[in-house]
């Protein structure tokens, strides 16, 4: 198990009262940790498929290219028309 820190949050009032209502005192501390930790996965494997299906979109590597081949181009004097 990992070394734990103290860290101070801020929730809002009606979240407080469904935690202590809902959590045994001495267990708040686990049950964030768990919650956080089970969210956070969820978040990094989304955001992993999302890479995934990029990655094997034949059309996104059409627009990968079109940006690899702008890199170090200065855009910010261009003078942009709506076509």
């Amino acid at each position: 198990m990992s070394k734990s820190v103290h860290v101070t949050l801020s929730l809002p009032e009606d979240l407080k009262a469904l935690l202590y209502s809902s959590v045994a005192k001495g267990s708040i501390s686990k049950f964030v940790s768990d919650s956080l930790r089970k969210s956070l996965q969820e978040k990094q494997e989304a955001l992993a498929q999302a890479y995934m299906a990029v990655a094997t979109d034949p059309g996104q590597l059409e627009g990968r290219l079109d940006w690899k081949a702008s890199e170090g181009e200065d855009f910010r004097n261009v003078e942009w028309h709506d076509e």
